[in-house]
């Protein structure tokens, strides 16, 4: 029997939307239209509710001054994301009627704030309204707001007595909960009240803090990092925890409770909307060369590098300039000023702390249009990322649909490039740590965009196998600054002379940037992180042997941290020590990939990694012992977290996965926690959406668990098409990866089934297409290996006239074209075949010389340079 909570009068049209919401197809498609706007904030009329009610005059007890102000700001404050009006000055019947249209609203989440007079009866709390006599019962409130259908409630109680309301709530919450599954594994309830059951509450003192809280944020230094200016949203506990602790009155103090599964409900005061249009903090924190916002820039150097940079940016010439060198040396800082010069609000506190020093060339305000960090990225995201971007500086209209994938973007940068009068500058940095899909990114996305616009981009240099061109060579950059050959140790020694200046009466900061600079593993990461370590553990200079305390590389700087580290009052899982605990979690972020892992995620990757249960005291712990090694960045409106560099990640991936990526078990672990968090969501009737990084990134993690990994994401795919195309690219990505392996049989299956796939998506559009034919490419590159050369051929042209189809309607695919018939050409001269090898190799140089004319390509593009296999 359906329940009908604790009022036998719970109306039939609430019990029958509650009997609709069961189904879980039903719920799913509420979920993309439950409130999240094309942002991903939640906008008005949407299913989200504030339901207010505030009385400040009564017949029956003294006037209030603040009750209907308070329960009025919090509605200005939560619009526009919960909408409703609330109810002030009302009497039980107006009350009544008020609540009844809540009850037949269908409601995604709601918020209740009740402000006014409060009185004991029988151990009930009993909430006053205008009239004689006039009260209503919490029961009967907090009813008619479960009967609306939202699976997020939170009451919010300010009266006398307050606290006597949590009994009722925790009642009608257990039996809700356990009387009607699933529903009760995705509903949350939570209620925050001003007093205890016994006390009183004085007028206005808790709406002032709460309005404080939801405005400008707390004050805790944990707590701001829980309300990160990445996170739209906040969960309701973390407003619990700062109201409770910033609260000074000494007559009453607040309490809270909560049950079920919950989500973010609250609007984040310090989410910064800017912050996906800004400089992203990855490039930020580089280019302040370890600076925390807010404070000065210790940017140092570089004038002759910055000067060819902007020379190149100024210029108007479209193409790739590339800025490349070793881990550390300092390309994230260089392309980072350039960004934060060319962002508005980021140049304005650099030049309010502009030194005589700092003087050097700069881009201009605006002059930068679309920046990106390609960490963990694949082409469609960066493509999505940079679209963004371009969207967000005007240079693009928004797309109809969502962002713009590869094709489409370089199709309407092509179309705009032809109306300006110079080409939009677009800056990525991280290629390198795209992983496998760097030179796809490379290739099929940033040469094809540099055609039509000015392109700088920050690399290592990654050595190809013999069938894959360089990173560098795959970009044929019109231009390249290699740092390692113009580094400067004087430069490092300034950047560590003028953040060590001043911080210790007994340490000279000349001694150590003298002492530090003599090792030729000298980078600015290694100053950085070392700067840090003595600002926060002087060395005294005067001391004999001093220099044996400063750290000489990262890697053993990064275990000095680790030998430093306790866990007071942490609780660690059974027969792991702190410093075990630490490295597993710093070692989970090694598995993330964009941005990298959001709280909870990281939680679940590290729990299973470490076999025990991870809570949030657990990341706040590390980030206060660890957190120079950790970047906290954002993406899709949710904060994340990711290791600060990719040499760190580099070292923790010797030390603690020397197996091979074939055999990863550590990869295996990680998607199994991703998995597990699908079938969470599932469980309680939720869509994937409502976990973007596991919408957006578990085909990554199946592949990077290599062919056992497919396994999860073919059961995902069987209980929900949407991951069809995720299983289609993982097993394109899981075949390309183990190409060159010696177990091509085992794999050869998993490059058919991507075929096979692709196949049935097709017909969908551009991108499916596009999928076919690289996993065409990819199977033929199979078939000749295992010497089925007539099934690589037929394959290989099939794929041919796939990329000839696509290149009619974009170009992009004519460097695919090109290389797929110095492929053929390659098979035909294996058999023999010299008339048709010639054929192929004359028409793939047809295209190169076609691509070089339009410069898109350098001229020393040929047949003869080493054939590159299709990245995935």
């Amino acid at each position: 029997m359906p329940w009908r909570g604790p009022c036998a009068h719970a109306s039939t049209a609430a019990t029958t939307r509650r009997d609709r919401r069961d189904g879980g197809g039903h719920f799913a498609t509420m979920w993309a239209f439950d409130g999240l706007g094309r942002s991903g904030m939640p906008v008005a009329n949407s299913g989200w509710r504030y339901v207010g009610v505030g009385i400040d005059e009564y017949a029956d007890f003294e006037p209030l001054t603040r009750a209907v102000t308070d329960v009025r700001e919090l509605g200005r404050i939560l619009h526009p994301i919960f909408v409703g009006t609330p109810a002030c000055n009302s009497t039980a019947n107006e009350v009544r009627d008020y609540l009844t249209t809540v009850a037949d609203d269908t409601v995604a989440s709601l918020v209740l704030s009740w402000n006014g007079h409060g009185k004991l009866s029988g151990g009930r709390l009993l909430l006053a309204t205008r009239n004689a006599g006039g009260v209503i019962s919490v029961e009967d409130v907090i009813d008619s707001c479960v009967s609306s259908g939202a699976r997020q409630l939170l009451f919010i109680i300010d009266t006398c007595h307050a606290g006597a309301s949590i009994a009722d709530v925790h009642s009608i919450a257990s039996q809700f909960l356990a009387e009607c599954p699933p529903e009760g594994d995705r509903v949350w309830f939570g209620i925050l009240v001003s007093s205890t059951a016994t006390g009183s509450a004085r007028d206005g003192v808790f709406g002032t803090l709460l309005r404080k809280l939801l405005t400008v944020g707390p004050d805790s230094p944990e707590l701001r990092r829980r309300w990160s200016a990445h996170n739209r949203l906040i969960v309701a506990d973390d407003l619990a925890d700062a109201l409770k602790s910033e609260w000074t009155e000494p007559d009453h103090e607040p309490d809270f409770l909560s049950r079920g599964f919950r989500e973010p409900l609250l609007p984040n005061p310090l989410w910064d909307p800017g912050a996906g249009q800004g400089v992203v903090e990855h490039l930020l924190t580089a280019a302040r060369g370890g600076a925390l916002p807010g404070e000065r820039s210790w940017f140092t150097g570089r004038e002759h590098e910055l000067r060819e940079i902007v020379d190149y940016v100024r210029s108007g010439r479209t193409g790739v300039y590339a800025v490349t060198g070793a881990a550390g040396v300092g390309k994230s800082a260089l392309v980072g000023r350039i960004i934060s010069l060319a962002d508005k609000a980021e140049r304005q506190r650099l030049m309010a702390n502009w030194e005589p020093w700092d003087r050097h060339a700069e881009p201009g305000a605006g002059s930068v249009h679309a920046h990106v960090h390609l960490r963990g990225l694949d082409t469609e995201r960066a493509a999505e990322q940079i679209d963004g971007r371009l969207v967000s500086s005007g240079v693009l209209r928004p797309a109809e649909e969502g962002r713009r994938n590869a094709a489409e973007l370089i199709g309407a940068v092509q179309r705009v490039a032809n109306q300006r009068q110079s080409p939009p500058v677009i800056v990525a940095d991280g290629l390198d740590e795209a992983r496998e899909h760097a030179s796809l990114i490379a290739q099929d996305l940033l040469l094809s965009l540099a055609r039509y616009a000015t392109v700088v981009v920050a690399t290592r240099d990654i050595q190809g196998s013999d069938r894959v061109e360089s990173l560098l060579a795959t970009l044929h950059p019109n231009a390249t600054l290699d740092l390692d050959r113009s580094a400067d140790h004087s430069i490092v020694q300034r950047y560590i002379q003028r953040r060590l200046t001043g911080a210790a009466l007994n340490m000279d900061p000349a001694a150590v940037a003298d002492h530090l600079t003599q090792f030729t593993e000298t980078s600015f990461l290694l100053a950085r992180i070392v700067v840090d370590q003595l600002l926060a553990n002087p060395v005294d200079t005067n001391a004999p042997n001093w220099q044996r305390h400063v750290a000489h590389s990262v890697q053993t700087a990064f275990d000095l941290d680790l030998e430093r580290i306790s866990a007071p009052g942490i609780r660690l899982p059974p027969g792991v020590p702190a410093r075990a605990l630490a490295r597993i979690m710093l070692f989970a972020l090694t598995h993330a990939f964009g941005a990298g892992f959001p709280e909870e995620v990281w939680l679940d990757a590290a729990g299973k990694l470490v076999g025990g249960e991870l809570d949030r005291e657990h990341i706040g712990w590390l980030l206060d012992s660890m957190g120079r090694y950790i970047v906290q960045d954002g993406e899709d409106g949710v904060a994340t977290y990711r290791l600060a560099h990719a040499s760190l990640a580099d070292y923790l991936m010797i030390q603690e996965e020397p197996s091979q990526r074939g055999s990863d078990e550590a990869a295996a672990a990680v998607w199994a926690a991703v998995d597990d968090r699908y079938k969470n969501l599932r469980q309680r009737g939720l869509p994937p959406e409502a976990s973007p990084y596991l919408r957006n990134y578990a085909r990554r993690h199946a592949a990077a668990a290599g062919v056992p990994g497919l396994a999860r994401l073919r059961r995902m795919a069987d209980e929900d098409d949407r991951f069809t195309a995720d299983l289609a690219q993982s097993a394109l990505d899981v075949a390309w990866v183990d190409h060159d392996s010696k177990n091509l049989p085992a794999t050869l299956p998993v490059a058919e089934e991507a075929v096979q796939l692709f196949g049935r998506l097709a017909p969908a559009g551009h991108l499916e297409r596009a999928g076919l034919a690289r996993s065409l490419r990819v199977l033929s590159g199979y078939y000749q290996r295992l010497d089925r050369d007539a099934e690589a051929v037929v394959t290989m042209q099939a794929a041919i006239d796939l990329y000839s189809s696509l290149s009619a309607d974009n170009e992009m695919h004519q460097l695919n074209l090109a290389q797929a018939l110095e492929e053929l050409g390659t098979l035909h001269l294996a058999a023999h075949r010299c008339g048709e090898a010639a054929t192929a190799v004359a028409r793939a140089m047809e295209i190169y010389r076609n691509l070089a004319a339009g410069n898109r390509l350098d001229a020393t593009t040929s047949p003869e340079r080493p054939t590159p296999m299709p990245s995935s």
